[in-house]
This record gives C-alpha cells, structure tokens and sequence, in this order.
C-alpha cells in the first residue's frame, strides 16, 4: 500500500494522530498501519494503537528515529560477530579483597558505617516470579521461611539498620532515602505491598517508587516494529534494562536534591539477593579509603561460569573497568594474545573477578556525571537468530541497556574499582525455579534458587556466631524436589546485631548449638553471656530493650523441615522451594518493656 494511502486512512483523527501517522511512514514502519480499515471505522483502536506510539516516541532519549538508527546499527555489528570491547588490552583492575572477620574487613566496616546515614539505597526490582513458579513481585518473595519475612521486608530493614548505625556515631539524625524502580507489571503489587506493611518501618516519604518505561520489539534487523502475536493493533514490547534507573534518577531531580542534604554515597542492588546488605558496610568504607568514583562488590568467578567479569580494559590511552559479559570475556581474551582464553590463575578463579550488580557510587561525582549526560546507558542488543546465516529472529529482539554499564558516562581518570568478599558473604541470588536449580547442582553449577539462597542466608548468619566464639555444629544436607541444602542449625540474627561484626564479637560467649537447632533473634540488643541450645529458641524484644541471656540451657523438640507435595498456589513463596518448616516446640522469650532485662532460665 502506498504511503500517501495510509496516512489518509487518519484523516478522521486529530492532528497529534495524524502527526504519529506521518513519523510511522516516515520511520518505514507502514506495515504497522496496513490493516487498518477506511476512515470511521476502528476509530478508538486507531487512537489507542497511536497513542502507545507517542508513548514510546515519548520514553526513549531521541525518539523512535534515535532508536531505530541505534537497533539498525547494533543489528548490523551483530550480525557480522563484532565484539563491542575489540582492540582493548584487558587487564585484572583495581580493588581490594576483604576476608570476613579480618582486620582489614572490620576496619573498613567500621568506616562505611561512619557514612552509613548518608547514603541512598536503589534498588532495581522490575521483575515478577514466574521464571521461580511464584505468581507474584520478586520482592514479596519470603526471603526466609524462620520468620517468614519478604525480600522488601529484609532490604528496608538492613536500611533502617544502616541508617541507625551511622547516626549513632556521627549524633546526626539523617534519614537515607530508598528507590524502588518498578515496571508496569510491579509497580502497583509493590506500592500494594509496602502500604499494607506500613512500609515496614520506613519513615513518610522515605521510599520512592520510579517506574520505568518499554521499548518496542523488532521482528528483523531491518528493523521493523513488531505487534502483539493476538493484537495487531497493539505494539509488541519489552523492557528496556535496569540500565534506565540512571536516567530516571536524572529526570527525577532526586541526585541533586540529595547532594544538598548531604548525601555522599549511593547503593545499588537488585531484587532477589538477601546477602547484599552484609557486605554493603565494608563496601562504604573501601569507597571513602579509596576515594573511588563506583566500587563494584564482586565475588571469584569460575572461568566459564555465565557471570560478567570487571575488567581493566586499556585502548589508546584511555582506560575503562567495566563489567564484560562471560560470553564477550573469553573471546576478548583471545583476540588480545592470550591464546588460553578465560581461564584460572594461581588461585583455581579467573583473575577477573565476578560481577554481582551490587555497587557504590559517589553522588558528587554521579551528579556531574547526569548533569553532562542526562544517565542515559549506552545500549546493545542480543538477538535469537533462528539460522545459521543470522538473517532471521527465532523471537523478537529489543536494545537493552544495564545499570553496571554506568562506567561508559565516567569521565576520563575516574576511580572505578572493586570491594571483592567470598560469595557466601554477599550474594546468593534467587533466579531459578526447582527443577532448573536441581539440573544446575548436578552440573557443578550455583543452583541459584530459593531454597539455597535461604541456606545460604542461615549460613552466614552462623558465621557471625562460630567468628564470635561459639560453637555451632554442622547439620545434614538433604535435597528437596531434587535441590539439595544445608538448612540446619537455623540462626537468624536481626539486622541491627549483625549490621557491625565489631560490635556483634564481645556480644557472645559460652554458647553452643547443636546440629537441630533453630535460633532467631528479633531484636536489637542481645548479649548471649552462656546458652546451650538443642532445638528452638525464638528472642523478641521492643526497641529500647536490653536482652542478656545469662547462662541459659534449652532443649525442647525444635523445627524440623518437610518436604512438600507438588503446591498448586503460586502465591505461596513455600512452592517455590519444595519445603517447609513444621514448628513442634519453641521456647519464646519476648520482652515487651524497654529497659535491661536478665534471662537466666
């Protein structure tokens, strides 16, 4: 159909129609339009169809012109096999590796914690659970079954701790503000979530919610706009990447804002990891020693493992650590003389260590940085091609833009570098359903899962105790639907115990934990002078309460976990790992008056 044809198939629509019309041609994306019936007919579907077009026009930097020359481009260098870092030097880049408990580690905690109450927290949580089985946010996933606390619940709780640390010791009362970015699909669960929790002891206004926005999806490398498989009047779209959390922060005005009120750090995370905020602390203090621009967390990478690693990348003069995907590292390495490729060092890892987007931003530096280039991400794109010669999508592509790609705004001699813990200090991420985590275990793989990751979490927290002294013993391992873990002794400690090793140390002597034993603390000030427990102990105190738990022996018939029959409520974030607690016996110690308070027997 001719283009003059087309456009006056809108003669019956008003001029900012007809104008999207006109852009549509002009763009050559007809084919979106060659359906349409004569002028009166469809009216309200041609209006709705045009008005998604001027939204996207609308959200993208540049338009829809801007976006279709940059997927034609980034189509193009796809199709030929080019590896965007060609002709760059890597190297093993700057930064520090921290061993918990270390002297090293505790003096940069205490640092950051210094700095702790002027921070912001931005959190990127677009996504939903389906790939788990989880019909619901991410973020209202139990991060743990113990107390039955969600994602959102864990990350504004470490905050509060944070916030609550860093005014104890700088006797300033700040508040640090929290970003949620959202997506159409989370947006309205999430701000749900956090209203009927009276988000979760954040203070009025503390939170805020950024929703970003989608981009059209392309069907060839031409590229041509694709449409909805079962609606021809609706565009096909995808999300853009966490990388737009940086724009919107820009278009907010929020930066600028925060730097005024003295804000000096900002921390980025994402959804679904309950170790993040354990590491955050020593993080804050390697950036204020270090005088870093963005400090990325990282843990050791396994040659071949599908994690980026932070390279060091040198061309021309000019340097750039980054975060390089695992399928673009090994082939830069080869192309730069090192015929191995990616492979180990000395210490069995690669010598690039691995990326788990977590990391810390100066905000003076951050604020420059969007005045100069509004935050906007440099795309790149990953089609699916459908045969060998890359002429077809076996699905639709889109350009993608990541948050960790920040580095490319930086300005020449910025100080990016790295903050590097053992992985069960600080990430255990929740990206897989069952059976995906089990095939991933048998293969040597991290599984990934819900129910590791919450392994991981009693893990760690039993670290804090056995680095204080006690003796915890060693549960067994068991596999449920197929994903085996290490549940057992279940320790739980509140974040305001753990947010300083430091302090957590002299807090616990004489205590020993058998392998059956299930011990959550739910309160901010508790010192463990003597306990023996064998099964379940649960300790609750209000704010202003002082705990001592002075020689106490506990036995009773604890926890003890079940494996569940195949759940047919997605809602239920116990479907998802295959199990669940069953409660025979708990001694409950709940202190309800502020004050000291003696717990003896």
């Amino acid at each position: 159909m001719q283009s003059s044809n087309i456009e006056n198939l809108a003669v019956d629509l008003d001029s900012d129609d007809q104008a999207t019309v006109r852009l549509l041609v002009a763009l050559d994306q007809s084919h979106l339009l060659a359906h349409w019936p004569p002028p009166g007919e469809a009216t309200e579907k041609k209006r709705r169809m045009l008005a998604q077009a001027r939204e996207l026009d609308a959200s993208y930097p540049g338009g829809l012109r801007r976006y279709l020359d940059r997927a034609r481009e980034l189509l193009a260098a796809a199709r030929r096999g080019e590896n965007p870092y060609a002709g760059n030097e890597p190297h093993v880049p700057h930064g520090r590796q921290l061993t918990f408990g270390s002297d090293e580690f505790l003096g940069a905690e205490e640092v950051g914690l210094s700095v702790a109450n002027r921070c912001a927290f931005i959190a990127v949580a677009g996504g939903l659970g389906e790939r788990l089985g989880f019909g619901g946010i991410k973020l209202a996933i139990r991060a743990e079954v113990a107390t039955g606390s969600c994602f959102l619940q864990r990350y504004l709780g470490h905050v509060l701790a944070l916030q609550r640390a860093g005014n104890a010791r700088s006797r300033v009362n700040g508040r640090a503000p929290v970003i949620i970015m959202t997506s159409d699909g989370t947006h309205t669960g999430t701000r749900r979530l956090l209203e009927e929790h009276r988000f979760f002891g954040a203070a009025p206004g503390q939170v805020t919610l950024l929703k970003q926005g989608k981009v059209p999806a392309l069907s060839d490398d031409r590229p041509t706009i694709a449409t909805s498989v079962d609606d021809s009047w609706h565009i096909k779209t995808k999300p853009h990447g966490h990388g737009d959390i940086h724009a919107l922060l820009h278009q907010s005005g929020l930066p600028r804002q925060w730097l005024n009120q003295g804000v000096r750090w900002l921390v980025f995370h994402q959804d679904t990891n309950p170790l993040t905020f354990y590491g955050v602390p020593a993080t804050l203090g390697v950036s204020e020693q270090e005088f870093f621009d963005m400090n990325s967390v990282v843990v050791p990478r396994r040659p071949g493992e599908a994690a980026g690693g932070v390279v060091r990348l040198e061309q021309a003069g000019r340097s750039l650590t980054i975060n390089v995907e695992y399928n673009q590292l090994d082939p830069l390495l080869r192309a730069a003389g090192h015929p191995e490729g990616d492979a180990p060092d000395a210490s069995g890892s690669s010598p690039y260590p691995g990326n788990i987007n977590v990391f810390v931003i100066s905000l003076e530096s951050y604020v420059r940085t969007l005045d100069r280039t509004g935050g906007v991400i440099p795309d790149f794109v990953n089609p699916k091609y459908a045969d060998s010669d890359r002429s077809r999508f076996a699905s639709p592509a889109r350009l993608e833009c990541m948050m960790q790609d920040y580095p490319k705004l930086l300005e020449p001699g910025a100080r990016v570098g790295f903050t590097q813990f053992e992985r069960g200090v600080c990430f255990s991420a929740v990206k897989n359903g069952l059976s995906e985590a089990a095939r991933r275990q048998k293969a040597g793989l991290p599984p990934e899962s819900a129910a590791t990751a919450e392994a991981d979490l009693y893990a760690l927290n039993r670290r804090y105790l056995s680095t204080a002294g006690a003796v915890v013993e060693t549960g067994p391992t068991r596999a449920y639907s197929g994903v085996e873990v290490e549940l057992f002794p279940i320790v739980l400690l509140s974040q305001e115990l753990t947010v300083s090793l430091a302090e957590f140390l002299p807090r616990v002597s004489n205590v020993r934990i058998s392998a059956r034993s299930t011990l959550v603390i739910d309160a901010a000030d508790v010192v463990l002078d003597g306990l023996v427990l064998d099964g379940a102990l649960v300790v609750r105190a209000v704010p202003g309460a002082r705990v001592v738990i002075r020689g106490l022996v506990v036995r009773n018939r604890g926890w003890e976990v079940t494996e569940l029959e195949e759940a047919t409520d997605s809602s239920d974030s116990r479907a998802i790992r295959g199990y669940d607690f069953v409660r025979h016996e708990t001694r409950l110690i709940e202190i309800t008056e502020p004050g000291e308070h003696i717990v003896q027997t």
